[in-house]
């Protein structure tokens, strides 16, 4: 198995199965982390992970791999966001005006409560949007 397939067999058979039903697919939690340090989702699990979320409602959607803020916004546009509570990403590598769109697209989302951005300083009128929407918006560091 090359590397740039490694681990896409649980994902792949999630994306199947979810495939073969019919309707919106309600799940409670996604959380999905690359175990290679450092290095950017590969192209094949990036078009898996847009496969999986475009059929699927989300409460929490936990990803804890290193995606360019291109795949970000793709997959932000791709997923149903109408239930989702928390949300949490690893954004290395993503300027302050890449988190102010995907705060954006976040702007309807009416049962978010929270959101954690790894890596990055959250700026001040980053705070205030937060604030201002009732959503706690926090960091991590990897």
């Amino acid at each position: 198995m090359n590397e740039e397939n490694h681990g896409m067999g649980p994902l792949k058979a999630l994306v199947d199965g979810i495939g073969m039903l019919s309707g919106r697919v309600e799940m409670y939690r996604f959380e999905l982390q690359y175990v290679t340090p450092r290095r950017l989702l590969p192209i094949a699990q990036d078009q898996l992970l847009r496969s999986f979320v475009a059929p699927t409602s989300l409460k929490q959607l936990v990803l804890r791999v290193l995606m360019t803020p291109d795949q970000m916004f793709s997959l932000l546009k791709t997923a149903n966001l109408s239930r989702l509570e928390s949300l949490s990403l690893l954004c290395e590598g993503f300027k302050s005006t890449d988190v102010d769109s995907i705060l954006a697209r976040l702007q309807h989302v009416t049962n978010l409560w929270y959101i954690s951005l790894g890596n990055y300083d959250i700026s001040g009128e980053q705070k205030e949007w937060a604030k201002a929407k009732g959503v706690t918006l926090s960091t991590f560091k990897l």
